[in-house]
């Protein structure tokens, strides 16, 4: 039945074409080809439609149904740089206006999107009156991590077309995406496939909304939907590529860790070496099941050494970004003796009232080793958290958490704390500015561990994190990012420090990823605290 409507499609073009070949230097079987080539773009048979209508242009290279549709096949077919050659051939003719947008089109799909703006932004200015053209040119702004313009511009159409339902359906979805608002942007964005059921955007952000929370199934039929319609979509066939693999596979991570600390000041003199293996899997759709073993060698400068086992196992299930609860318990034992610990985790995360403010609890048994005494005694802390954070933007996120821990010794810490984060850049180069105030108290000082009764603390901080393939700002690309952060410190009685720190996150193929990250922090007077650490781990889905 497709086919023969494509057919019938092709006959009337033939017929149009031949209707108007008065005016043209086409013969009647380079018609029939030229509307052949038609035929085959709506079959997606590129290969054979640029072969075709390269041989018309060849032949023809000033007649402009010829030059527009070659054009056209180039571009849809992913040559996009010689299309917009081809288009800029139009210029001062009746057909710019219409050039101007596939060449629009064909510079964003390129990724040349600061060109793609350039463009629309002279079609709205030429021709007001075109709600299409806001509209696109609002989503390449959002695309290039304009989010701040491309909200703008949607507010600019809504004033200028409030009866178009369609853009105000898109306006809503688009500006609770940017904002991380992922409650009402997945409400909204049902609301835009209701009035376009087939436009690919809302499809393709549908789709990421589900990823990007671990919803692999959801993500597949919803990626699965939109190639069906659009087959040639290489984004959204990579994204449901690696859904694919994610929902279906076995993810196993392996690393290893090494952290050294030191300092008489705060009691702590302490080498960890740790190598763990990780095993998870999808289950029930968003759910996911993992296993995780950890083997870990405690050096002191006393004679103990020891070789420490951890097994756990746990079950965490998401449900959107930031919203999420899991479960984890395990045993470990040490070298030196029998006694097995319990590790014990829990944690939930939900909107509170309104999805600007987000609340978390959680709850986690651990060991507490800082020096070799503290070891000797088989110390743990089990420790409840409970932490308000508050988006009213998408670049401003005020927090505010207390924590609760007792030891196992029948000690005692409340800890308070409060914070502030601006992101004065965002994507694909994000510059944060934080500052962060926390109180230590112990209720009783204890001779094994550093344990103050009130330790303010003041920190401010920058980081800088960068995605480095700017095409790929979407979940499914294969990114390269990497993070610089320095980091001030102010404790109490005037000690000061300072922390850095610099990583990299590699996804280095749908299966493989690669993380590397380094940290150091000392103080300006010796003896009080130093750290070194470093962490490097493989992910791999099969």
């Amino acid at each position: 039945m497709k086919n023969s409507t494509i057919s019938f499609v092709a006959f009337m073009v033939v017929c149009l074409i031949c209707i108007s070949s008065y005016a043209s230097t086409l013969t009647v079987e380079d018609r029939a080809k030229l509307g052949n080539v038609y035929s085959l773009e709506q079959l997606n048979k590129y290969d054979q439609a640029i072969a075709d209508i390269t041989d018309l242009y060849q032949r023809y290279p000033d007649e402009p149904e010829v030059k527009w549709e070659y054009a056209k096949v180039l571009g849809s077919g992913g040559d996009w740089k010689e299309a917009v050659k081809v288009l800029d051939e139009f210029d001062n003719t009746p057909d710019y206006e219409k050039a101007t947008l596939w060449k629009a089109r064909f510079l964003s799909w390129r990724g040349q999107l600061a060109l793609s703006v350039s463009a629309y932004r002279q079609l709205m200015q030429e021709h007001p009156d075109n709600v299409l053209y806001y509209r696109e040119g609002a989503r390449v702004m959002g695309w290039a991590g304009n989010t701040s313009q491309s909200a703008a511009l949607y507010d600019q159409a809504c004033q200028r077309f409030p009866d178009d339902q369609a853009l105000k359906a898109e306006a809503m979805a688009k500006k609770a995406y940017y904002r991380n608002l992922f409650f009402p942007a997945e409400r909204a964005y049902h609301q835009w496939l209701a009035l376009e059921p087939d436009n690919p955007e809302a499809l393709f952000d549908l789709g990421q909304i589900y990823a990007r929370s671990k919803q692999y199934g959801a993500a597949r039929e919803d990626y699965a939907e939109l190639l069906n319609k659009y087959p040639n979509n290489a984004q959204a066939r990579a994204v449901l590529d690696k859904a694919r693999v994610y929902d279906q596979g076995w993810r196993v991570e392996g690393g290893f860790l090494r952290d050294e600390q030191s300092g008489k000041t705060r009691q702590v003199d302490a080498r960890l070496y740790d190598s763990w293996e990780q095993v998870e899997k999808s289950i029930l759709g968003n759910m996911t099941f993992g296993i995780r073993t950890d083997e870990m060698d405690y050096s002191f400068p006393g004679p103990l050494n020891v070789h420490r086992y951890r097994y756990a196992a746990y079950l965490e299930q998401d449900f959107l970004p930031d919203t999420f609860w899991k479960l984890g318990y395990g045993l470990s034992n040490s070298s030196n003796d029998n006694k097995h610990l319990q590790y014990r985790d829990a944690e939930v995360q939900f909107p509170l009232l309104t999805e600007h403010l987000l609340l978390n609890v959680s709850y986690k048994r651990d060991d507490f080793i800082q020096n070799e005494a503290m070891l000797a005694e088989h110390l743990q802390e089990d420790q409840y958290r409970a932490r308000l954070s508050f988006r009213p933007i998408k670049r401003l996120e005020i927090g505010a958490d207390e924590s609760h821990s007792q030891f196992t010794d029948g000690n005692n810490l409340d800890n308070y704390g409060g914070d502030v984060g601006w992101d004065l850049l965002y994507d694909p180069g994000r510059l944060t500015v934080k500052y962060r105030w926390q109180d230590w108290r112990f209720k009783e000082s204890e001779p094994l561990y550093f344990s103050p009764h009130d330790f303010p603390s003041n920190r401010v901080s920058l980081e800088w994190e960068q995605t480095l393939n700017k095409n790929g700002l979407y979940w499914g690309a294969n990114q390269f990012s990497y993070f610089l952060r320095y980091e001030f410190i102010d404790d109490h009685g005037n000690q000061l420090g300072h922390a850095g720190s610099v990583g990299i996150n590699w996804h280095i193929n749908k299966r493989l990823t690669l993380r590397i990250e380094a940290k150091h922090i000392y103080y300006d007077h010796p003896g009080i605290y130093a750290d070194d650490e470093q962490t490097i781990s493989l992910n791999f889905i099969f």
